[in-house]
């Protein structure tokens, strides 16, 4: 969500670098990796070619990392259906 406003306090930013790297340090080395390579725009089929993994297995990832990260920030109910 911060990145997509691109408006961020200097404090908004801090808060966010802290909580992404304590929740960072939850995952396994490869998981990190991952995520690194995501979060830099890497498409589904670029990271599922340099890790070895299917373009599928990525998807379920990408869904499992943002389940983690929203209920690690307290939102994990957010986007659920009732």
């Amino acid at each position: 969500m911060v990145l997509e406003t691109r408006r961020v306090s200097p404090a908004d930013q801090a808060a966010f670098n802290l909580d992404f790297q304590a929740w960072l340090q939850g995952w396994s080395r490869r998981d990190r990796q991952i995520l690194y390579h995501m979060a830099a725009g890497h498409g589904t089929f670029a990271v599922a070619d340099r890790f070895k993994i299917s373009p599928a297995r990525v998807s379920q990832l990408r869904r499992r990392y943002r389940e983690s990260w929203m209920q690690f920030q307290g939102m994990a109910d957010v986007g659920k259906a009732a």
